[in-house]
């Protein structure tokens, strides 16, 4: 019975750390995502700066 136990124990453990990287992961695509967004809506400005920082249109 208390190998069962340890057993438990052990899986236990793992689903938890299993969970928090999912966490994790759930949060770095998130943020990733916003970020794409945000260059999305914005291209123009990012794919348009000279080097010291100026907006030119197209």
């Amino acid at each position: 019975m208390s190998r069962l136990a340890e057993r438990l124990d052990c899986t236990t453990a793992a689903l938890l750390e299993t969970a928090k990287q999912r966490d994790a992961l759930a949060a770095d695509s998130g943020q990733m995502l916003r970020l794409l967004t945000k260059i999305s809506e914005n291209h123009d400005e990012y794919i348009n700066q000279d080097e010291y920082g100026v907006v030119t249109t197209v």
